[in-house]
């Protein structure tokens, strides 16, 4: 009988003993485990069975932020993935677009790439697709090829819709403002060859010439129309369209970032310097994405 109560202690205390191993490999709490085991000698069954069933309750009101599993010993960076599902907008909004493919996971990358399917606005994210083409990772080239693909489907079928709103509703300015907008962004973005990129800018540049016969055009009309100018190296247009987007709105940042970026295509030292000097005249609010061009300007003595 003796021995039979032996082997029972015997077994209880391999029992605590791998309970407490638990503990410190779930928790990487030494305390815990030897409080576990504390109760486990002193109150036999009974204070293992009360330190668990208040393991229990505390583990259904506590706040659930992970901290057990990033401070176990069991824990592996690769393991981050399950504790929150990817953004990819702001996975790959984080970091340049260059970076994004350069995760150390081949499978981030993936579920980076796959995910943008579910993002409305896809477009903004072609240069990042086009990089993943290009991936050692076939599987992450393949996932990228997909969705470009979708995307050149979802653009072309949206090209259609608005095009015959437009072609049905010419005079209307909201039609012609959507046609314009969805034109420009497919130019910008290089999402179709070059014969299909010819054929979209015949459009732009009519229904643009639309927009901007009036005498006081939007804003965007003239950003858009200057920038498809630049992007056609149409130096002479560009400046053209920039000067009156100067002069209709002298508060606006983008026009002046626009005249900076002509003078720099075109090499104009003379041009820049000019501008440069009657800049502080223009009741204009700058913000660092022009000011570091002054400054590397100034740097450079052109100012």
């Amino acid at each position: 009988m003796k021995i039979v109560i032996c082997l029972l202690c015997l077994v209880y205390l391999v029992a605590c003993g791998l309970q407490c191993k638990r503990i410190v490999d779930k928790t990487g709490n030494n305390q815990k485990a030897s409080f576990f085991l504390v109760l486990g000698i002193f109150l036999p069954v009974a204070g293992p069975v009360f330190y668990l069933f208040c393991e229990r309750i505390g583990s259904l009101y506590a706040e659930k932020d992970y901290a057990d599993f990033y401070i176990s010993r069991q824990f592996k960076q690769d393991n981050l993935g399950v504790m929150q599902r990817l953004n990819a907008r702001e996975e790959l909004n984080r970091v340049p677009m260059s970076e994004a493919l350069r995760l150390s996971e081949p499978s981030y990358r993936r579920d980076a790439i796959i995910r943008l399917l579910g993002e409305e606005d896809l477009l903004q994210y072609l240069d990042v697709l086009k990089e993943a083409l290009l991936n050692e990772d076939t599987e992450t080239s393949h996932y990228a090829s997909v969705v470009i693909m979708d995307l050149q489907q979802t653009v072309q079928t949206k090209l259609q819709q608005i095009e015959y709103q437009y072609n049905h509703n010419p005079d209307d300015p909201q039609c012609a403002q959507m046609w314009e907008q969805i034109l420009f962004e497919v130019l910008r973005s290089k999402l179709y060859d070059d014969y299909s990129y010819r054929r979209c800018l015949a459009k732009y540049l009519d229904v643009s010439d639309k927009l901007l016969a009036v005498e006081v055009p939007r804003r965007k009309d003239l950003r858009h129309r200057t920038k498809v100018e630049l992007m056609r190296r149409n130096y002479t247009a560009a400046q053209e369209f920039c000067t009156r987007y100067l002069n209709l709105y002298p508060d606006s940042e983008e026009a002046v970032l626009a005249q900076l970026r002509i003078l720099m295509d075109t090499r104009d030292a003379g041009g820049m310097r000019e501008f440069l000097r009657t800049l502080s005249q223009r009741p204009v609010m700058l913000t660092t994405k022009t000011l570091d061009y002054i400054r590397v300007f100034e740097k450079r003595g052109v100012v």
